[in-house]
């Protein structure tokens, strides 16, 4: 009788794979244990496959954190404003200057004004113009002799008319003439000697005083004689009349 050969044993069901291991932080996961293997039997029928085992939770690597940032620089404080110089002090005043000008020499006074209106008393009216003159006794060539005119305390001269070549001057007062006696014709008067003005004349001649000349009487009181002296520079005796152009300055 023949024997059959013997039946193969069912294959043993293959073991179930293994959980993959969690991932590490980071790190990867442990490798799961092999299954055991069990004994190798008969070749049984193919079992099914085993199901999958989970995969592993990924690992959570931890990225580092950012650092911080720098604190920014502090801003470099601002430089100190340089001091403003103080003002120069003024300098002094010059010193006042100690020398006083020449005062100028007097002009001629002006003419007399329009009378005044209302108050007290009727004022003068303004005056003309009038003449003055006087003659003198029968005088040789070159012969001097003292003059008195009737004019007035103080006036204005304009002209001096002579009736013969004559040298004519006129004096404050009596004793200013009589100081003046032996200055000759070409010969100027001290300043101050009390000569109003004087004139030389070639003939019967009219002599314009420009600018007229102011003239007074220094008697005291005061009066209204103008003293003169003549001098007859024709060539023979003559009576010489001197003819004076006055505006009255004074009363």
């Amino acid at each position: 009788m023949a024997t059959s050969p013997p039946l193969q044993g069912a294959q043993g069901f293959q073991g179930t794979q293994g959980r993959q291991g969690t991932q590490g932080l980071g790190r990867q996961g442990l490798q799961g244990t092999d299954g055991a293997y069990a004994a190798q039997g008969n070749q049984g029928v193919q079992g099914n496959d085993g199901s999958q085992g989970r995969q592993g939770t990924q690992g959570t690597s931890l990225q580092g954190r950012q650092g911080t940032q720098g604190a920014q620089a502090a801003q470099g404080s601002q430089g100190i404003q340089g001091t403003q110089s103080t003002q120069g002090i003024q300098g002094r005043q010059g010193v006042a200057g100690t020398v006083q000008g020449f005062q100028g020499t007097i002009g001629n006074q002006g003419v007399q004004g329009p009378a005044g209106t209302g108050g007290g008393g009727a004022g003068t009216g303004l005056g003309s113009r009038t003449t003055a003159s006087a003659t003198t006794s029968s005088i040789a060539s070159n012969a001097s002799t003292d003059l008195s005119i009737t004019g007035f305390k103080g006036y204005a001269l304009y002209k001096i008319q002579t009736s013969a070549a004559a040298w004519v001057r006129l004096y404050t007062d009596s004793a200013s003439r009589t100081s003046d006696n032996s200055r000759s014709q070409t010969s100027d008067p001290l300043a101050g000697a009390g000569l109003i003005t004087e004139v030389i004349t070639t003939g019967a001649q009219t002599q314009v005083i420009t600018p007229a000349v102011m003239g007074f009487n220094n008697d005291n009181p005061a009066a209204t004689t103008i003293y003169a002296r003549v001098t007859n520079l024709g060539g023979s005796s003559a009576a010489i009349t001197v003819t004076l152009t006055l505006l009255q300055l004074e009363v």
